[in-house]
């Protein structure tokens, strides 16, 4: 038996009443009474194993309520050359893309320059969000990760790695929401700021590979940009984005993206705290088959390749998320609806 069962036995005592206890497999296992309270008596039972480098997870199981503590895994630190490479590259890649979207709004540098700004700001306050719900419950998580990419785009998007374990329903959610909900706040303003510098014209053809703006986007366009007069009766009213409106347009997509609930995406993970499996996997593929129809078949694709890996359970799988988050999904909801884009009916 392991020395330190007496130690964690007075740990558990002090948060739960002990109905049982055994050690099995190296692991200290014990069956504590159901409270009302049980989340907040866990996140103190992890505060308290804490100084001694152990965690704990609480399940149920055959009706009961059973706590298992185990050492602390080891955690990968972020490797900050890797970091700064990306970071620079991307700078470079979107600079790139936002030169050559640039060629009829005067100054090309001075464009590309603040098309990376632009994207860069809605990617990195993104990733800021998901730092201060990790802040919030006390984990660790490597800096950001940003991913170049070809144009017109410049990017992937970016990402971070959270090295610790996440405690519960609420945290999840927390971390899940908080990346979307900012990065889909500053895409706004971006596009804001782009459309005011973007035009519309009257065409006799619309071009190749025009874009298909989601329902936010459109309503932005009717609400900022004025309809020209048409005096040669062309059919077609074209509108031509700024560079800057592009990156505005590309952080609502990305926004959409991560909130499709699904795998281990932000959306995945609030499915995770609000739905039973049957319920998140029906919801993935009314989803993914969205994508599919509006003509997103990337990102169906890529959400579909998140679902091969069984989404991580939280130390505490028992309690369930707050009233607050449940009401708050609703925000949630409506952020993913207006990111989307219409089915084209033909």
């Amino acid at each position: 038996m392991d020395p330190l069962f007496d130690e964690f036995r007075s740990i558990v005592a002090r948060r739960f009443v002990i109905e049982g206890e055994l050690f099995e497999f190296d692991t200290p296992i014990f069956y504590v009474a159901e409270t009302s309270d049980l989340k907040d008596r866990f996140l103190g039972l992890l505060r308290d194993l804490e100084p001694i480098n152990y965690l704990a997870s609480m399940r149920r199981s055959n009706g009961g309520i059973v706590i298992q503590i185990f050492k602390k895994p080891p955690t990968k630190t972020g490797n900050k050359r890797i970091i700064t490479l990306l970071f620079f590259s991307t700078l470079l890649t979107t600079f790139i893309a936002g030169f050559l979207q640039s060629a009829i709004f005067g100054n090309p540098y001075l464009n590309a320059a603040l098309f990376t700004a632009a994207i860069m700001a809605i990617l990195g306050l993104h990733e800021m969000g998901h730092k201060i719900a990790i802040k919030k419950y006390h984990l660790e998580a490597s800096g950001p990760y940003f991913i170049p990419g070809p144009p017109p785009l410049g990017t992937f998007g970016a990402l971070i790695r959270l090295r610790s374990m996440i405690p519960n329903r609420d945290a999840l959610f927390d971390m899940g929401m908080m990346g979307p909900t900012i990065g889909f706040a500053v895409s706004i303003i971006v596009t804001i700021a782009g459309l005011s510098l973007s035009d519309m014209r009257w065409v006799k053809e619309v071009p190749p590979h025009v874009l298909s703006l989601p329902f936010l986007y459109r309503y932005l366009v009717i609400l900022l940009l004025k309809k020209p007069p048409n005096p040669h009766n062309l059919p077609h009213l074209l509108v031509i984005l700024h560079p800057v409106a592009f990156a505005g347009y590309i952080g609502i997509l990305i926004t959409m993206l991560n909130l499709i609930p699904a795998g281990q995406l932000d959306g995945g993970h609030i499915a995770y705290c609000m739905l039973k499996p049957m319920g998140r996997r029906l919801l993935s593929f009314i989803a993914i088959g969205y994508l599919f129809l509006t003509g997103y078949w990337f990102f169906a694709l890529f959400a579909l390749f998140t679902m091969a890996q069984r989404h991580p359970e939280p130390l505490d799988s028992v309690s369930d998320v707050s009233l607050s988050r449940k009401i708050a999904v609703s925000l949630v909801i409506a952020i993913f609806v207006l990111s989307l884009t219409p089915i084209q009916m033909i």
